[in-house]
């Protein structure tokens, strides 16, 4: 492939602060009336509105050249003014890292991707979104041939150029690195049922801590009727608005509270159908969700370490599905071995499919 990969690099907020300028200025320079403007104030609003027009026409980016094997960098204003090449003469891989900017007690996380070039890394790109920088690295690494490395997650993963269209299945069939689990963990029940296998986890379940902060709005609510709503049946409407107001106040905590006890208490359900598809959803009762992938869309399925997901449910490994489009976390609250053998059935449900010949559908098709 010859034709020339672009990238944007300039920050779309600095452009809107030149648009803000520009506008803001010309707004004032035009509303002011002329005697209120001094020589002075008059030179400061024209300064503010050429800095808006540069800062709004502020561009930079990278351009890659596969053919020659070469890395533009260039900036300019409205149009491209200085350019700096760079030859890629050792390019190795292409990799995808997790990039974290700490300031105070904020934090900002940001995917970038980079060049490989020996000893040297050459950014292409950076954003916010994972998804994304995901399919600027795969469109890269494809143009370039060369190999992808993933560092965004724990042990990091790295595909040859051949494999970066191939679906973790048929990889996976190709290598025969997978067979039969067998029987599941106790706590994971399988279910299979019209060409489809359904695999039930138990629930996630609560952190002691995460116990105490539901169980504090819930233990506050009688305490609170009796202070609030029950008075307001006498009192005047200052006390009704103040009971309206402490109401307001506790009603939000009790709902998020309830909600949480519910998230704990729900089951998630991974499901492989006929034809290779993937579904992940949970269920609790009469209510539930899920989302699908297509089994040729599938390219990644792996254990991530365990720590914390959430303040409320309890630590442990859960695992990643990755594909292009789409990137989904499942099995929370599973111990090592339950999420072991997740990993190693579902990898097997989805590689049989290919080592069998049975066809493998673009789409999914799940009983409802």
């Amino acid at each position: 492939m010859s034709e020339r990969l672009r990238f944007p690099t300039t920050s779309w907020s600095v452009r809107v602060l030149g648009a803000v300028l520009l506008l803001g200025g010309t707004a004032a320079l035009l509303a002011l009336p002329s005697e209120a403007l001094t020589d002075g104030s008059r030179l400061s609003i024209i300064a503010l509105i050429l800095l808006g027009v540069v800062l709004a026409g502020l561009h930079s980016g990278v351009r890659i050249d596969p053919h020659a094997r070469r890395l533009v960098r260039w900036w300019g204003v409205f149009a491209p003014l200085r350019e700096r090449a760079i030859n890629l003469a050792h390019l190795d891989a292409v990799e995808v890292v997790r990039s974290v900017s700490r300031s105070g007690q904020r934090h900002q996380v940001r995917f970038v991707v980079r060049l490989v070039d020996g000893e040297q890394r050459h950014v292409v790109s950076s954003q916010q979104d994972q998804v994304r920088a995901r399919r600027h690295a795969e469109t890269v690494a494809r143009a370039l041939a060369v190999a992808l490395d993933d560092q965004t997650y724990p042990g990091g993963r790295r595909r040859a150029p051949e494999e970066l269209d191939e679906p973790l299945g048929l990889r996976l069939a190709r290598r025969g690195e997978v067979a039969d689990p067998g029987l599941p963990p106790g706590r994971i029940e399988v279910i299979e049922r019209d060409g489809e296998v359904s695999l039930w986890l138990p629930p996630a379940g609560l952190r002691a801590s995460g116990a105490v902060v539901l169980l504090l709005p819930l233990l506050t609510l009688p305490i609170s009727l009796a202070l609030f709503a029950l008075p307001m049946l006498s009192l005047p409407v200052s006390g009704i608005a103040m009971g309206a107001i402490g109401a307001t106040v506790l009603l939000p905590a009790v709902v998020l509270a309830i909600a949480g006890a519910l998230r704990a208490a729900r089951r998630e359900v991974v499901t492989v159908s006929d034809v290779g598809g993937l579904a992940v959803g949970w269920r609790l009762g009469a209510l539930g969700r899920q989302r699908s992938m297509a089994g040729v869309e599938v390219e990644e399925l792996f254990v991530s370490t365990p720590r914390a997901v959430s303040p409320l449910l309890r630590a442990g490994p859960f695992l990643v599905l990755r594909g292009d489009e789409v990137v989904l976390t499942f099995g929370r609250g599973l111990t090592g071995e339950e999420a072991t053998w997740l990993a190693s059935r579902v990898q097997w449900e989805l590689a049989r499919h290919y080592a069998t010949g049975a066809p493998v559908s673009a789409g999914t098709a799940f009983a409802r």
